[in-house]
C-alpha cells in the first residue's frame, strides 16, 4: 500500500491491490471512528460499499464491533421515494446493513426525500445533528459525489439534483422504483466538508479516469470529487484498478522499496533505527530479530507510545501501578535488546481517538532522534491501539520528512496478532539463534503479560512459520540441499517515505 498527503489539506492517499484489500482499509478506518464517544457516522450506498457492510455485519454479529452508541446518516435519496420503498437508498441500508445487525444502533437519520420541502427539510436535519465523526463517500464515472453532478458549487449545503444520463445508467435498477423524474434530494459539498474526517473508496477501471481528475485536476465543481482535497481529515482509498490512470506525482507519497532478503551483513541502515511501539512489549515481540541483529554500531531506540495501563497484571494492581510496572518492563526489554527506551504516554490511549497534540509529540521525538528506519506497526492492524498508533505516525513521518527535506524508511512490521499478505511482503530478515535468544530474553522481560498469555511462544513460532511460507520462493527452498536447517524470518512491508 502507498499513502500520501495531497494539494493544501494534506490529503492522505491510499492505493492497495484490489477491492477486498481497499475495502479493509476503509472498515479499519471506520473501526477507529467507533472509538469515539457516542460516534456519529454518514454512509455512504452503491457498488463499492456492497463488500464494507458485508464486513461491519460480520463483525458486529461476531462480537468484535458494537454499534449500539452508534448514531448513522447517508448522504441522498431519490426524490419522492418514501425510505421503506424499494429501490431507495434507505431500502438497501436497511437491507444491507441494518436488518442484518445482532444488537442494533444508536439512531438512523434517514434523508427526507419525500417531503413537502424536501430541501428545507434537509437542511434542518443536517442542523439538528451534531457533527458527523466520520463521513464515508465513493465517486461517480462523472466525478460526482452524493448526487452532486458536475457543476455543483461546493458552497452548497443541501440541494435536489437533476441526474445525468451516466448517473442513471450506473444505478440501474433502482430508477425501477423511482417515481417520475430522475432527480434525488443530496447532501451539498459544505455539508460533506463539515464532516470530521472523510474516507473515500473508490474500486475498479471504471472509476479511474474520474479518480484521475478528482486528484489532479484543479480543485473545482467541475469534478465535485475534489471537494476532499480542501478538508483537513480527508482520506482516499484506492484499489490499483481505479488508481491506474494517476499520472501526476506532486502529491507526496512513500516509494515501495525492492524486494530483499537481509541478513546481518546486509543490515546497514544510514542513521538511527527507531521502533514505534503501540505497547511496551511490541517492540521485541514484533522486530526483536533484526534489532538484536543489526551491528552495534547502529543507533536503535524503542519509542513506546502509550502506557499499556488498561492491560490487565497479577494483582489487580492501580492503572497507575501498572503503567510504572509495564515500562519498567519495556526498560529491561531495551536494554537486553541495546535500545534506548522512550515513552509518549500518547493521550490517545484514553481518548481512543486521533489526537493532534500526540502527533506533535511524537514529531519532537523524531526531529531529535532524526531516525533513518522507523520500524511501525499496520495501519489495517486489527488492534485499534495499533491502527491509532500508525495514523499518529504517518503524520508525524510525513511532517518530519517536510521539515528536515531527509528521507526516511518505514518498515510495518507484523506480529502474532497481524500478519501481511505475502503478496504485499517485499523485505525478509533472516536472523540467527543467537539473536532469537535475545529477541525471546527481551520479549520475557514483560513478566506481567506473559502471565496471561505466551506471547513469546506467538512471536517464536511466527519467525518459523515465515520461513516455512517464504522458503520456496525467497530462501533457495526450490533447490535440494539448500534449506538443511529451517531459518527464522520477520516479514515487513519496507517503503521510502520523502524519495522522490
Amino acid at each position: 500500500m502507498r499513502s500520501s498527503p495531497s494539494g493544501p489539506s494534506r490529503l492522505r492517499l491510499m492505493v492497495v491491490p484490489d477491492a477486498d484489500a481497499a475495502t479493509e482499509v476503509v472498515y479499519q478506518l471506520f473501526a477507529a471512528a467507533l472509538m469515539h464517544p457516542a460516534p456519529r457516522i454518514g454512509l455512504a450506498t452503491g457498488r463499492s460499499f456492497a463488500r464494507f457492510f458485508d464486513r461491519v455485519v460480520a463483525e458486529e454479529v461476531g462480537g468484535r464491533a458494537d454499534l449500539r452508541q452508534t448514531a448513522f446518516t447517508h448522504l441522498d435519496e431519490f426524490l419522492g421515494l418514501h425510505p421503506g420503498a424499494e429501490g431507495s437508498m434507505v431500502h438497501e441500508l436497511n437491507t444491507r446493513l441494518f436488518s442484518r445487525l445482532a444488537g442494533g444502533v444508536a439512531g438512523f437519520h434517514p434523508v427526507p426525500a419525500d417531503g413537502v420541502d424536501p430541501i428545507a427539510e434537509l437542511v434542518a436535519l443536517l442542523q439538528s445533528l451534531p457533527p458527523l465523526d466520520l463521513q464515508l463517500l465513493g465517486i461517480g464515472q462523472n466525478g460526482h459525489v452524493a448526487f452532486n453532478e458536475p457543476g455543483t458549487p461546493f458552497s452548497v449545503r443541501a440541494q435536489v439534483s437533476s441526474l445525468h444520463g451516466q448517473t442513471v445508467a450506473a444505478n440501474g435498477a433502482r430508477f425501477s422504483a423511482m417515481l417520475g423524474s430522475e432527480r434525488a434530494l443530496t447532501m451539498g459539498p459544505q455539508a460533506i466538508l463539515d464532516a470530521g474526517q472523510i474516507v473515500l473508496l473508490a474500486t475498479g477501471e471504471s472509476k479511474a479516469e474520474a479518480v484521475r481528475a478528482m486528484l489532479e485536476d484543479p480543485i473545482s465543481p467541475a469534478c465535485p470529487a475534489s471537494l476532499v482535497r480542501l478538508h483537513g481529515q480527508a482520506k482516499v482509498v484506492l484499489d490499483a484498478a481505479a488508481a491506474a490512470e494517476l499520472t501526476e506525482r506532486s502529491w507526496w507519497a512513500p516509494t515501495r522499496l525492492p524486494e530483499v532478503v537481509l541478513r546481518t551483513p546486509d543490515l546497514n541502515p544510514e542513521g538511527p533505527v527507531v521502533v514505534i511501539s503501540p505497547h511496551p512489549d511490541d517492540g521485541s515481540l514484533s522486530c526483536g530479530g533484526l534489532l538484536a541483529s543489526l551491528p552495534p554500531s547502529v543507533e536503535k531506540h524503542i519509542l513506546t507510545l502509550t502506557t499499556g495501563a488498561r492491560a490487565r497484571t497479577p494483582g489487580g494492581a492501580s492503572a497507575q501501578a501498572v503503567a510504572a510496572l509495564r515500562e519498567a518492563e519495556a526498560r529491561e526489554e531495551a536494554q537486553i535488546l541495546g535500545c534506548g527506551a522512550y515513552f509518549l504516554r500518547g493521550t490517545f490511549y484514553d481518548s481512543r481517538a486521533f489526537e493532534k497534540d500526540d502527533v506533535d509529540r511524537l514529531l519532537a521525538e523524531l526531529l531529535r532522534l532524526r531516525p533513518a528506519w522507523l520500524l511501525a506497526p499496520a495501519l489495517h492492524d486489527p488492534h485499534p491501539t495499533h491502527r491509532l498508533a500508525r495514523q499518529i505516525l504517518d503524520s508525524a513521518a510525513e511532517r518530519l520528512v517536510a521539515e528536515t527535506g531527509a528521507p526516511v524508511e518505514v518498515w510495518t512490521y507484523e506480529g502474532a496478532w497481524h500478519q501481511h499478505l505475502s503478496s504485499a511482503v517485499n523485505a525478509l530478515v533472516v536472523f540467527n539463534d543467537d539473536a532469537e535468544a535475545v529477541k525471546l530474553e527481551a520479549a520475557r522481560a514483560h513478566k506481567s503479560q506473559l502471565a496471561r498469555v505466551p506471547f513469546d511462544e506467538g512471536a517464536a513460532a511466527l519467525a518459523r512459520l515465515r520461513a516455512v511460507g517464504f522458503s520456496e520462493s525467497h530462501l533457495g527452498g526450490k533447490e535440494v540441499g539448500v534449506l538443511r536447517e529451517l531459518p527464522l524470518v520477520e516479514a515487513y512491508v519496507r517503503e521510502a517515505y520523502g524519495v522522490a
